[in-house]
């Protein structure tokens, strides 16, 4: 009987102090972090342009491949060098925007002591994630080439010049703001040289050829509006 009185008060005090220990351990334990929603900073929603005139500069690696003409290659003529491209676009949807630039070489010869180039032409851009901060797009292009070789010796300068048949370019817009972009790209082209000036004559046995470029650019937007998508625009409402 005693030990039943013993037990059942040894019940009563423990319980207050288990739960006391169990208060303060509560209190001083490190709290559990709240894990943060995760954001994916380039899917993040931007507005994108619409009439709007665009501007880009950038610049980057360039070299050319392939023949001039029958029996001459086209490193011989324009080895590797750096370029540098311009360029204005009215921006008609978010998606597309028509396109007017060139691009200016300073190559390596083999042949000449130099070697520069210049391009000129018009296309088009389509923009696959406009409304977003990462978006991917295409540049279709063609235009002209021309390409001049200085030989020192001879006091003699060569120029070539023909079409560029179509011109590929594929970028990825970093973009800072609706109006700011950083954007990577690469390029190739076909082209065609069919005369020569100095003296003038077409050129025999012309053959296809290409040029590469690597580099990165900076595209800026002016005037027009800047809208949502339309998915952004139907979850608000």
């Amino acid at each position: 009987m005693h030990a039943k009185h013993l037990a059942g008060a040894a019940l009563m005090i423990a319980a207050p102090v288990l739960s006391f220990t169990e208060t303060v351990h509560a209190q001083n334990a490190e709290p559990v972090p709240i894990q943060p929603e995760h954001r994916d900073y380039f899917r993040e929603p931007l507005p994108a342009a619409r009439n709007a005139f665009e501007l880009t500069l950038g610049m980057g690696y360039t070299q050319g491949f392939g023949s001039l003409q029958q029996s001459i290659g086209m490193p011989s003529v324009a080895g590797a060098g750096i370029a540098f491209n311009l360029a204005g676009a009215y921006r008609v949807t978010p998606h597309w925007a028509a396109v007017v630039g060139m691009q200016y070489q300073e190559l390596t010869p083999e042949r000449a002591n130099a070697a520069r180039g210049l391009t000129g032409g018009f296309g088009a851009d389509y923009h696959i994630l406009p409304y977003v901060k990462m978006d991917p797009y295409i540049r279709l292009e063609s235009g002209y080439r021309f390409l001049w070789e200085r030989n020192v010796v001879l006091n003699q300068d060569v120029m070539s010049h023909g079409f560029q048949i179509a011109k590929l370019s594929v970028g990825m817009d970093f973009r800072a703001s609706p109006d700011v972009a950083v954007s990577p790209l690469v390029g190739v082209d076909a082209n065609m040289f069919f005369w020569q000036q100095n003296p003038d004559h077409a050129i025999s046995n012309p053959r296809l050829n290409t040029f590469i470029f690597a580099g990165a650019q900076g595209r800026f937007d002016f005037g027009g509006t800047r809208e949502r998508s339309p998915r952004q625009i139907s979850a608000r409402q």
